[in-house]
């Protein structure tokens, strides 16, 4: 019997008519009423295990490789559990991965069976989505799933790559260059940071807690959804569309806000962008978030005045570092210890140590392996990619990756990061990105509204100079009136600059939006 299935029975036996997962979204029937008691939850559970057991794939074979392309919903949640239960290793697959990359998954994950509530997407992925075909579909928790399996023009189970002992799940970043890398997640591994973090965060049953982002993210899945089932919580499922989700590229914050009202909830993670639009919610509709308890913030560096403008409005926002290949959360600020601008102090399991050269590793026996390689571990240690500093009272700063350093012709290292969240620190500064690797002096695009002048640029621009050391200052600058985004190339799928696609961009705006900062701030030693 696996961690989680354990505690499914042990909350079935102690509360058993307490809601463990709840949706107003149901496809099919009358199979959901729209909430799954925690009784109802393991015998549902139990079902889909024996259905999943007697399961197989291409060429006869038992199918041991899972993978899941499906909205939010309990389906989801009850799948992910029974596959989990049953030993059967579930990869899930982002719905915002796009369709070379959903490809270039299916391939590298050597997945017997299929299960989707979107067929279409996965046929229309030319040789490889015809290699798959509908074994049957089925109702589950509310959703009609396809079972898809692959023909035997597929990829036969000797070809894939073995997986290391104890895998149970395979979680897909789409990495900085946009090929998907399939970490190895075992049992266990998933277990000391759902448990950790529950003990962390204080998070007991009287929580009803929000996924607003997609499940197929391992900070979701963990730090949401097992953190709410270790805790006794109730755990709300909604398709994404219906919270505002348009695509992965913009929200609609006025449909969250509806949303909120309709039905308090007392926890919500999020990434940066997410917290930007929570901020401006809290503003106008103050009753909204009055019920949040815990506002966890993930994905990518927080400006200092987000969480100031938090702090003000009464928003319980706590920031956190992860990794993939860490389980999800390695650090966390948490209601009893928290310092703004760090990402918190490590989980109990979790060694951290600063490099010389100010890169954070990561004690190897809490890394997971990539499919297909080792990972790469040094003397037990494992280099993030990550810069940041610990102060002494244990806290992680993080300063930017390590491989986005700028080297100025100078022969100084500058962390973009760093200058660009002083920079969108300023009011009219909405994002930036800064360049200049190999030249004498940095420049910056930044994304301002239209009515800014170019007066108030420059006296934000001063200020910020003034803070920095004169290698890392603003000395030239282009606006750009259009937020950089997914859809345009400009922001990759984790919510960071393309910085590539950022420099072309650049290059290509005519060279009268060139502007020179004029004071570039007061000497630093």
């Amino acid at each position: 019997m696996t961690w989680l299935l354990a505690i499914l029975r042990e909350q079935a036996q102690q509360q058993p008519d307490k809601i463990a997962l709840c949706t107003s979204s149901v496809t099919t029937g009358s199979d959901l009423v729209g909430s799954i008691s925690y009784a109802a939850l393991l015998t549902r559970v139990e079902l889909a295990t024996d259905w999943l057991s007697g399961l197989t794939g291409a060429f006869g074979q038992p199918a041991e490789r899972i993978g899941l392309l499906l909205d939010n919903s309990p389906a989801w949640a009850l799948l992910d559990i029974a596959c989990m239960s049953v030993n059967k290793t579930l990869i899930p697959i982002p719905a915002f991965f796009s369709p070379t990359q959903i490809t270039g998954l299916l391939v590298d994950a050597g997945i017997d069976l299929l299960l989707t509530d979107q067929p279409e997407r996965i046929k229309a992925l030319g040789d490889v989505g015809q290699a798959w075909a509908v074994a049957e579909t089925r109702s589950i928790a509310g959703r009609l799933i396809s079972c898809l399996a692959p023909k035997e023009t597929g990829i036969a189970p000797r070809l894939r790559c073995p997986l290391p002992a104890d895998t149970v799940k395979i979680t897909y970043t789409s990495g900085s260059t946009g090929d998907p890398k399939g970490v190895c997640l075992s049992n266990e591994s998933l277990r000391r940071v759902a448990t950790e973090l529950t003990a962390t965060m204080n998070i007991d049953s009287s929580y009803h807690h929000l996924c607003l982002l997609p499940l197929a993210v391992l900070l979701e899945n963990v730090a949401g959804l097992y953190v709410a089932l270790l805790a006794g919580a109730t755990c709300r499922l909604e398709p994404l569309a219906s919270l505002g989700w348009r695509g992965m590229t913009d929200f609609k914050f006025s449909q969250l806000a509806a949303v909120l009202l309709e039905q308090p909830v007392d926890s919500l993670i999020l990434v940066p962008e997410l917290l930007t639009g929570l901020l401006a919610v809290a503003q106008q509709q103050p009753d909204s978030v009055k019920s949040l308890r815990l506002v966890a913030v993930g994905g990518a560096a927080v400006p200092a005045g987000e969480l100031a403008a938090a702090e003000r409005l009464g928003l319980p926002v706590y920031q956190g570092y992860g990794l993939s290949e860490c389980g999800s959360v390695v650090t966390v600020n948490c209601p009893v210890n928290n310092r703004a601008g760090s990402v918190g102090k490590p989980l109990p399991h979790q060694r951290l140590k600063i490099a010389d050269d100010g890169q954070i590793w990561i004690g190897g026996q809490g890394v997971s392996p990539y499919l297909g390689r080792e990972q790469e571990v040094d003397d037990g240690w494992w280099a993030t990619g990550d810069r940041g500093h610990l102060d002494d009272n244990g806290y992680l700063y993080i300063e930017g990756r390590y491989d986005n350093l700028l080297l100025t012709s100078f022969g100084r290292n500058v962390s973009p990061e760093w200058v660009e969240l002083l920079l969108v620190d300023q009011p009219v500064i909405q994002q930036a990105v800064l360049l200049g690797g190999g030249q004498r002096q940095l420049k910056a695009l930044l994304v301002v509204a239209a009515e800014t002048s170019d007066q108030q640029i420059e006296q934000a621009l001063v200020a910020v100079n003034q803070d920095l050391p004169d290698y890392a200052r603003v000395s030239q600058w282009r606006r750009n009136e259009q937020r950089l985004t997914l859809a345009n190339g400009l922001l990759t799928r984790g919510g960071l600059p393309n910085r590539v696609a950022v420099a072309d961009f650049y290059r290509q705006l005519p060279l009268s939006d060139d502007n020179p900062v004029v004071n570039r701030g007061v000497s630093h030693a």
